[in-house]
């Protein structure tokens, strides 16, 4: 969860150790409440989340493959 909280948080582009982390949200800051405007929250949402997103369907690809022994 926090990790979720700091991706959606963060300006994209101001965490100097990945400037890939963080979000866009801070640009709809003054904007109206109109379907165009959520549909970029959404994508904002996405591509705050994705590399999160990549990590977890790694980890559970790893977990799914049979255990050698």
């Amino acid at each position: 969860l926090q990790a979720i909280i700091l991706r959606l948080s963060i300006h994209r582009g101001k965490y100097w150790a990945n400037p890939n982390l963080g979000s866009r949200f801070y640009l709809l800051r003054r904007s109206k409440d109109v379907p165009r405007i959520r549909l970029l929250a959404i994508q904002y949402a996405k591509e705050a989340l994705e590399d999160l997103i990549r990590l977890l369907y790694r980890v559970r690809f790893y977990l799914m493959q049979p255990k050698q022994l």
